[in-house]
């Protein structure tokens, strides 16, 4: 897997993973929680002694920003990987125990900062659930008006031969969708305007994606 993942990167590009490691570098997040195998974003970082990798429940140290691989990592100079959840079984085994220290690393986040998934189709059960555990917090404390968190998605028509309005129906309801969740929808249409959005909302950068 480790050849399969890095055979072709150096003549790898990716405008998001960039444009992801250039917010990373400038606004210092509490974390970042990724769910890849690979080490790409991390090659693209500026100080890299900024940054841990965790894949384990290793606690990095406070004055460092951990890079979480909540599903295992691959990494490119490490002999031994991680073990990587790639099996329906691995990932049932990981659903089932809350108490794991992958789902515990996301439900801190969700209950002690604002979160924004990004490559998210938010249709993940384990996912799902803990946004709902979060969110419960969230009504228990008497927050449920408050929505703290924020989703990247693409307003893609419905197949066929839908309607304007139909779509546009949809698109609402989507949004209502992710409120019970307690995520605002960032809607963007072309993958192509992603990493320019994002540095754009993080305050990054000032060119402000025209998205119709």
């Amino acid at each position: 897997m480790r050849k399969a993942l890095y055979k072709e990167h150096e003549q790898y590009q990716s405008n998001l993973i960039d444009s992801l490691a250039n917010t990373i570098d400038n606004k210092n997040p509490v974390q970042v929680i990724t769910y890849n195998y690979d080490d790409l974003l991390e090659t693209r970082l500026n100080d890299k002694e900024k940054y841990v990798s965790v894949f384990d429940k290793h606690i990095p140290r406070h004055d460092i920003i951990p890079i979480y691989h909540v599903h295992g990592m691959i990494a490119r100079e490490q002999y031994e990987p991680s073990l990587p959840v790639l099996s329906e079984r691995e990932y049932h085994k990981l659903y089932y125990d809350l108490y794991n220290w992958a789902n515990i690393v996301q439900l801190h986040a969700l209950n002690t900062t604002t979160c924004f998934f990004i490559g998210f189709s938010m249709t993940d059960p384990n996912q799902r659930r803990l946004l709902e555990l979060a969110r419960d917090e969230d009504i228990n404390s008497g927050n449920e008006d408050k929505l703290h968190h924020y989703v990247f998605l693409r307003q893609a028509p419905l197949k066929g031969e839908a309607s304007m309005q139909v779509n546009k129906e949809h698109w609402l309801e989507m949004e209502y969708m992710m409120s019970d969740f307690g995520l605002n929808v960032i809607w963007y249409k072309e993958y192509a305007q992603l990493p320019q959005l994002i540095e754009y909302i993080a305050g990054v950068s000032a060119n402000k994606p025209v998205i119709e």
